[in-house]
């Protein structure tokens, strides 16, 4: 770690607040190629963003880690700091992430790779480490503090950095591998004992590693997909709410509404009627 450190030249390209709750639904931003490392810290979220054709939904005081060369596309209504970073002998703060192709390597490959085995989704006491750097960074960037920007920068890398202690590429790629799946099959009925089998590990090895990777378990995370899907189905369709919910995987009605309620705190024939007519 303090050889990755030594030598590092890492620069703040960019750093702000975000929301999509003023804009029209139902809210799909434009697809876009990552060309830096992007951190969002989510302060309020009803959506997701999906990552290389693979959707992740985001709540309060989560965060969202892109790496370069990533198709990303912003789902669904959220409020979020934003910034971007990268390993550069360039002035970054000068650069638009979207006018300019992505630098030469400065720093030592293995850096990247160890970038690159960064969960896309953090959660947890990680998430709000991360989220108290990126917020501190956020004022000294308005203040033009460039020393404290560069001094909290090094320590929020250093939290990335760490997930490589107790990471492994075969980690990561089982847990993407399944939400790849539920992803692809969220309207059909999924059992856990097969999506374990399909992936390559147990089942009970299947739910630890989920765990410790997005903070919830696999049948959480399978509900809040459904019920996003389903968000974006009651608000720019006028497909009656049974189908919505069969749609998306909910074979009974009641059940889909208890869900729904329990995610979202209102009924889904509420949240068409909000959503619709919510002040822009």
């Amino acid at each position: 770690m303090n050889l990755l450190l030594k030598h590092l030249d890492v620069n703040l390209g960019h750093c702000n607040i975000f929301s999509s709750y003023n804009m029209p639904k139902p809210v799909r931003l434009q697809r876009r190629t990552v060309l830096h490392y992007e951190l969002d810290f989510f302060l309020e979220s009803e959506g997701g963003v999906e990552v290389d054709g693979v959707y992740l939904p985001f709540a309060k005081s989560e965060v969202n880690f892109r790496k370069p060369g990533q198709i990303v596309q912003g789902l669904g209504r959220y409020h979020c700091y934003c910034m971007y970073f990268s390993f550069d002998a360039f002035e970054a703060s000068k650069v638009s992430p979207v006018e300019k192709p992505v630098p030469k390597r400065s720093s030592p490959d293995v850096l990247y790779d160890v970038m690159n085995h960064v969960p896309d989704k953090i959660t947890g006491s990680k998430a709000e480490q991360i989220g108290l750097s990126i917020q501190k960074i956020y004022q000294y960037y308005l203040c033009d503090e460039v020393l404290l920007v560069k001094s909290e920068l090094l320590r929020l890398l250093h939290e990335l950095l760490t997930f490589h202690q107790n990471t492994s590429v075969s980690y990561n790629e089982y847990v993407k591998k399944s939400i790849t799946y539920m992803n692809t099959h969220y309207q059909e009925e999924i059992h856990f004992e097969d999506l374990s089998k399909h992936i390559g590990i147990s089942k009970p090895y299947f739910f630890d590693l989920f765990k410790q990777c997005t903070g919830t378990t696999p049948n959480q995370f399978l509900t809040r997909l459904r019920i996003d899907k389903a968000k974006y189905l009651l608000i720019s369709t006028n497909m009656p709410i049974k189908d919505v919910g069969y749609e998306c995987g909910f074979d009974d009605n009641v059940y889909f509404s208890y869900l729904f309620r329990k995610e979202t705190g209102v009924s889904p024939s509420a949240f068409r009627t909000r959503e619709r007519h919510f002040p822009q």
